[in-house]
């Protein structure tokens, strides 16, 4: 009798371990919601665009627009430049070590300063912009944030950064500042949506999550032993996460590479007025969804219907084969005692978890689509 209670109690134990550890994968993979294909797709024409941006801004104006790092370390760089400049006589500085800091001119070191100064301040004026057009925290496709308004407000930007680019030198600073105001109103807007793991006008935080996110998997993979087949839940669901934001960080990394490309090959044929194309993509954007949010929204709810359907179908299916495993299962007990009664209860065991395992990630999905349907209709 003991034995056969110390047996119960250890199902028992079993049973309350893999609920709490299926409750910890549920919590993993319900902290982070995966964009819908058509988000994504826009998050990389997005990405594109800045990539073209940049490169064109960089080969007009001799500064890069869509990220302010190096801007940040050129204020600091040049307050030093001008202090030797102005407060250091010239023997002293003989005993400098040749660098820009010595080598550039007073006036040069004034003229980078205040391209430095403007396209920070312009940067974060573009993300201010982004603030009182769509003031949500988190805004959703389809909803009544001004999408369309934001993004016509960033393609007129750039239409009036190129017509400026195009005139007199002395208006490229007027020019790089409408570029780097587009970016940040474009970063902005894609972060307040997608979260800080979206980033389209730079790649220093996606480069940085792509390696960080891709050692978590491989280090899961490794302490399962390079097999998904009875992973722990918890380890499933940190995969399925770390995989799922590779996935987008990748295609936003690769996209903002073809757009700096792509700039750099157009600034050949029409200089400047490369920046018309990335201007012509977010207007085009920003008109479609102002004059045709209805359809899209229409379209967005009839694609997301569907895919609920065929999680629903494949947890019905997963469903019936749990049914005729259990039903297998209650048969051999009824039947009488064979050698290979054991073998057969570890098959039905091994197969009951793969079942499991693919209900759970049915409804995993599930739940994500139903997240953001609940988002879509706010």
């Amino acid at each position: 009798m003991n034995s056969i209670s110390d047996v119960g109690g250890s199902e028992e134990e079993v049973g309350i371990e893999r609920s709490d550890s299926m409750m910890k994968a549920d919590k993993i993979r319900s902290s982070f919601t995966v964009p819908a294909k058509p988000i994504i797709a826009v998050g990389a024409g997005l990405a594109l665009c800045a990539g073209m941006v940049n490169s064109a801004a960089l080969l007009r104006f001799g500064a890069v627009v869509t990220h302010t790092t190096g801007h940040v370390t050129g204020l600091g760089l040049r307050l030093e430049g001008l202090r030797i400049n102005m407060f250091t006589d010239d023997e002293e500085i003989l005993e400098y070590k040749n660098s820009t800091l010595t080598s550039d001119s007073e006036e040069l070191h004034s003229a980078k300063l205040t391209q430095s100064v403007l396209v920070l301040t312009s940067f974060i004026f573009g993300a201010f912009l982004c603030g009182l057009i769509i003031p949500k925290n988190a805004v959703n496709f389809g909803g009544k944030s001004f999408y369309g308004s934001a993004l016509l407000v960033n393609s007129a930007l750039l239409v009036v950064a190129a017509v400026v680019g195009n005139s007199s030198m002395d208006r490229y600073l007027l020019a790089t500042s409408m570029c780097a105001c587009a970016s940040g109103l474009q970063n902005a807007m894609c972060t307040m949506h997608l979260g800080a793991v979206i980033r389209t006008t730079h790649v220093t935080g996606t480069s940085t999550d792509i390696g960080s996110t891709a050692g978590r998997a491989v280090m899961i993979l490794c302490r399962n032993r390079c097999s998904r087949k009875n992973m722990p839940h918890v380890d499933a669901a940190e995969l399925f996460v770390d995989v799922a934001k590779l996935g987008i960080l990748l295609t936003l990394l690769v996209s903002f590479f073809l757009g700096t490309y792509a700039g750099c090959f157009f600034y050949e044929h029409i200089e400047v007025w490369t920046l018309i194309i990335p201007a012509g993509i977010t207007g085009t954007m920003g008109l479609s969804y102002a004059f045709f949010r209805d359809t899209l929204k229409r379209q967005y709810k009839k694609w997301q219907k569907n895919k609920m359907q065929e999680v629903q179908e494949k947890i019905h299916r997963a469903d019936q084969r749990m049914q005729d495993i259990l039903a297998h299962h209650m048969q051999n007990i009824s039947s009488s005692g064979s050698g290979s009664e054991d073998d057969d209860d570890e098959e039905n065991d091994l197969e009951e978890a793969e079942v499991m395992e693919e209900i759970e990630r049915a409804i995993s999905h599930f739940e994500v689509l139903h997240r953001r349907q609940r988002g879509f209709s706010e």
